[in-house]
């Protein structure tokens, strides 16, 4: 699974097929704590699985957590047990509820990033 979304690199570069997809997950169950790595590529082709060489660089990377009620809703022991859902299934489920807001004055680490993760397709 992965998602595909129009993205905005930081030099002003548009990505009109941006390929995403979950590189990393930390979780920590004790604390209810779930960090992930998300990597934005190109598009699909430039994410090749097939042939590491290749592989390009990704155009970005950004961390998420989730946590509290968050956690509960996605990632709970009882959520997890049904039928068709897994850790990675949900992490991107989240995503897509996600809106990152442009700045982030407060320190969520869930923000300012400026991106729109609701417009994301599953792919």
């Amino acid at each position: 699974m992965s998602l595909q979304i129009s993205y905005t690199d930081k030099s002003g570069t548009v990505h009109p097929e941006a390929y995403v997809k979950i590189e990393v997950v930390k979780w920590t169950t004790r604390q209810s704590v779930c960090e992930f790595d998300i990597g934005i590529y190109h598009n699909v082709t430039t994410r090749s699985k097939d042939n590491e060489a290749n592989r390009k660089q990704l155009v970005d990377h950004y961390q998420y957590h989730i946590s509290g009620s968050s956690y509960t809703t996605y990632l709970a022991e009882d959520v997890l047990k049904e039928s068709g859902k897994s850790l990675l299934t949900q992490l991107y489920a989240w995503l897509k509820t996600h809106v990152d807001t442009p700045t982030d004055p407060t320190g969520n680490p869930n923000m300012g990033h400026d991106i729109d993760w609701t417009i994301a397709t599953s792919i």
